[in-house]
């Protein structure tokens, strides 16, 4: 059985250096906060978190529906490794924020 799924979503991570200088990604539109210590490290946490959730919303029979209500899309594309879980593509987009504007870094 085919399981790897591309989702039609452009998701926006908002990026800033937190306090204990570790990078920390917002993300408002899915309600979630994500930090690591550096930048590459962030975006495999990010790919991570998306995939994870994106996997319990199928598991629970949730997937469709929360997609439906953001207006995304899902297609089932050629399974990329040979694991057993589900694998999720996702494209996201990182933001640097800063004091007054917001500086594309992805």
């Amino acid at each position: 059985m085919n399981n790897a799924y591309r989702i039609d979503a452009n998701i926006k991570w908002y990026v800033r250096k937190g306090e204990s200088h570790r990078f920390v990604a917002d993300c408002e539109e899915l309600n979630l906060c994500i930090d690591a210590d550096s930048y590459k490290e962030l975006f495999g946490s990010i790919n991570e978190g998306l995939t994870q959730m994106f996997r319990d919303m199928l598991l629970n029979n949730t997937l469709d529906s929360y997609l439906h209500q953001h207006g995304w899309v899902k297609h089932q594309i050629p399974k990329p490794t040979l694991e057993p879980a589900p694998y999720f593509d996702v494209p996201f987009e990182l933001l640097m924020s800063g004091n007054d504007r917001t500086n594309h870094i992805h």
